[in-house]
């Protein structure tokens, strides 16, 4: 069984799902695989498996008896359908994304839920792994001591950097068989990038309905306002801008606003019709460099062997960013500072040629390496 926050429409989950499933195919022949996730239609009707939800509610009464209630109903149901799922499951597999945190959420939330499906789990006798995840920051006390009591559950665990190894063992986890493998979406292949040339750029512009760890619509008229400048700039300079998303329908929120900031339209129709990460591959390949924010349109890009400067919402993004040999190119989301932003975007666009063959040095040995984690991960030593 695959648990996680697959189908609800980030391209990066689904990708972590779709990278789980042909690891775990691979290494487990005659397995047969159970998602757990956020969305079983979308999940069975693309990777052809079968899924159940990672909450439900109750369809014999409205959502406010059930609060009325204090929610026990659709708690006692929730239990049921989780020891249900997992009678027969001998391996519960927590994949890819960084499941560990509370980002717009509450304990009981996704805190609440995770925390269900690991003690269900153990109560039904099946093993717990959690493999290239992230963790952190979970900013809830409450939230933050069921996630530690769910990752304590856990009989290996494995972390996609060493930011997420080292918060958990800030927390009381012991980390000290734990191993740091990169991000599992890494296992995908890519089609071989095409070389772009050294005239004018191609700038793909990741944007993202960013609002801060807690809902803040100041800081995401600060971001809107700060991306619309640097596109400004890029047309001024006479580059071509392509922009990136990460999740339907969210990320398109961000893009009319800042189309509305600017006053003219950033995608075709067409553009605006990507769903998957692959999608964005295709994007990115038609591209010299990359400034974005998701975490995985970042890994889009570099698995394209393009430079990236990152606009960071976390550790996450700053570990890939050394990982990739680019830890110059940072810039904190909440806090961009135009001027510099702009300067290191054209160090990156005219020393591009330079910082791809980095790129494709350091991306090479971080997917040898993720390949030979994951094998020590399953069989450690």
């Amino acid at each position: 069984m695959v648990l996680g926050t697959y189908g609800g429409g980030n391209f990066g989950n689904d990708a972590c799902f779709e990278a789980t499933l042909e690891w775990l195919r691979a290494a487990f022949t005659n397995a047969s695989i159970l998602a757990v996730c956020a969305d079983p239609v979308i999940t069975s009707e693309r990777f052809g498996i079968a899924a159940v939800s990672l909450r439900v509610s109750p369809s014999f009464l409205p959502r406010w008896l059930d609060t009325l209630l204090l929610r026990q109903p659709s708690l006692w149901l929730n239990w049921l359908v989780c020891l249900r799922a997992l009678k027969r499951c001998d391996l519960l597999v927590v994949a890819g994304t960084g499941v560990i945190h509370d980002f717009r959420d509450r304990p009981w939330g996704w805190p609440s839920r995770f925390l269900r499906w690991m003690l269900a789990a153990r109560l039904r006798g099946a093993s717990v792994w959690f493999a290239c995840v992230g963790a952190g920051p979970v900013i809830n006390p409450v939230s933050r001591l069921m996630m530690v009591w769910a990752a304590k559950l856990a009989a290996r665990r494995c972390y996609r950097d060493e930011s997420s190894r080292a918060y958990m063992s800030a927390q009381g986890v012991d980390e000290s068989q734990s191993l740091v493998t990169g991000d599992i979406a890494f296992l995908l292949p890519a089609p071989a990038p095409g070389d772009r040339g050294v005239g004018q750029a191609i700038v793909g512009v990741g944007v993202m309905n960013y609002r801060g760890w807690r809902t803040n619509e100041k800081v995401y008229r600060a971001y809107i306002e700060s991306m619309a400048h640097l596109v400004e700039w890029l047309k001024f300079k006479g580059h071509e801008v392509r922009i990136l998303i990460g999740q339907r329908p969210t990320d398109l929120i961000a893009v009319g606003d800042l189309e509305a900031r600017l006053g003219y339209a950033l995608m075709t129709d067409a553009e605006r019709q990507v769903r998957s990460y692959q999608d964005i591959l295709s994007v990115v390949d038609g591209t010299d460099v990359v400034v974005a924010s998701r975490y995985h349109v970042q890994i889009a890009a570099l698995k394209m062997r393009r430079p990236v400067l990152s606009i960071s919402y976390g550790p996450m993004n700053d570990d890939l960013m050394r990982a990739a040999g680019l830890g110059e190119f940072i810039h904190d989301i909440e806090h961009m500072e135009h001027r510099a932003l702009i300067l290191q975007c054209d160090r990156l666009i005219n020393m591009r040629v330079h910082y791809a063959k980095a790129v494709q040095t350091e991306i090479k040995a971080l997917e040898a390496g993720l390949h030979e984690r994951l094998r020590d991960f399953i069989s450690p030593s």
